[in-house]
């Protein structure tokens, strides 16, 4: 169904509500009966927002939906699915997966054709021993897998997936989500949220791996009970953060804060250890504050080394309360830094006293040298005073 189709029906579902909501408030009004309740028309107005992420059939064996929130259009077949940008189409972006692979370890077996079915904002893709599923809410798109018996073989469950597309794929260090960036480095896809039970609710480890063209989920399943329910989640990203300075390596190094100004959201510290600013490979480090409504867009504090080749930034790392003023402390490292005519010495410096102003807005206080204190605080803990 095309998209002025699909308005179109949306638009004349919309209006048969209103009519019969109309005519029943009439109808309320003419027999003395009470008017609809409040928690009705909360329900109709759900209901109707939900009919914008339900599956449209394309066929027998495609399915497309948009997802507003997300700024995604997705269309699944048995083979494949392929998202896009729901309003600036695929020259934006493309990202496709097609499940590829099925086993264990290395010993990875052919899946089976499926068969694709829809309904509401669900689409299942079913295959002898795995089914394949998708929900489009406005939580994102989710993926989900159903393992239905435990594959032959030794090592970890693997499940396996191509990846094409006009998109990069970018996993974090945790092995948990991937950004995936277009061709200009945008970041406009997120893939994570990862969560695999057992039958018996029990979480089994598991972890992505990104490799040319190929994307795993790789699951420690010896101690679960069949069936696995294995759930990642597509969205675009809640917040993104840019050096706008080509080769700075921004995000080389990312890392909660902790709550460095006592407003009890956390915060976020992202290391550019090849930035320029006024000298070659100095490095930055960025502090982003939380809030109720997510990351802040512009660093409230920025730390620099002022040398040459220091590569301030990697790492960064919180340290606690090192100083006892309530307020989380910061570590960040210069691996390369140049002191005293030794040349990549390195040195750690400790960011203390990140208080804020009368407005509780402007950051005060700069980078310095990490005392012997904090540095056994940092490799050993806080000691009980004695």
């Amino acid at each position: 169904m095309s998209d002025a189709r699909a308005f179109m029906g949306r638009s004349v579902w919309r209006g048969a509500v209103i009519f019969l909501a109309s005519g029943a408030l009439a109808a309320a009004a003419s027999s003395d009966a009470p008017p609809p309740s409040a928690n009705w028309v909360a329900q109709a107005t759900e209901q109707i927002g939900r009919l914008e992420y339900e599956f449209s059939p394309q066929g027998d064996d495609m399915a497309s939906a948009p997802n507003r929130a997300h700024d995604l259009r997705s269309q699944i077949t048995s083979q494949e699915i392929s998202v896009v940008s729901r309003t600036k189409g695929p020259e934006y972006f493309e990202l496709r997966l097609r499940l590829t692979g099925f086993g264990r370890g290395e010993q990875l077996g052919p899946v089976a054709p499926g068969r694709l079915a829809s309904k509401h904002e669900r689409v299942e893709i079913q295959r002898n021993g795995l089914l394949e599923w998708y929900v489009n809410d406005s939580q994102g798109l989710e993926q989900g897998f159903r393992l239905n018996e435990p594959p032959e073989g030794e090592g970890a469950v693997v499940i396996e997936m191509t990846l094409a597309g006009t998109v990069a794929a970018y996993p974090d260090d945790s092995g948990q989500s991937i950004v995936f960036r277009n061709a200009r480095g945008e970041a406009v896809l997120r893939y994570g949220e990862l969560k695999v039970k057992d039958a018996q609710g029990t979480p089994a480890p598991s972890h992505l791996v990104v490799t040319p063209g190929r994307l795993r989920i790789v699951i420690e399943d010896q101690h679960a009970v069949y069936p696995l329910a294995v759930d990642p989640l597509l969205t675009s990203p809640t917040w993104t953060a840019e050096s706008n300075q080509g080769g700075a390596n921004l995000g080389i190094s990312v890392v909660t804060a902790g709550d460095v100004n006592g407003d009890g959201f956390s915060d976020l510290v992202v290391g550019a250890h090849l930035y320029d600013n006024g000298e070659s490979d100095e490095g930055v480090a960025f502090l982003y504050l939380g809030s109720a409504g997510g990351l802040a867009v512009d660093p409230a504090w920025t730390g620099e080394s002022n040398d040459s080749g220091a590569q301030y930034g990697m790492p960064v790392a919180p340290a606690g309360d090192v100083n006892g003023d309530g307020y989380g402390d910061l570590v960040v490292g210069a691996k390369q830094f140049h002191s005293d005519g030794v040349t990549a010495m390195g040195r750690i410096f400790s960011v203390p006293r990140l208080a804020f102003g009368a407005d509780r807005r402007t950051l005060a206080g700069a980078g310095r040298r990490a005392t012997r204190r904090q540095l056994r605080y940092l490799r050993h803990g806080r000691r009980r005073e004695r």
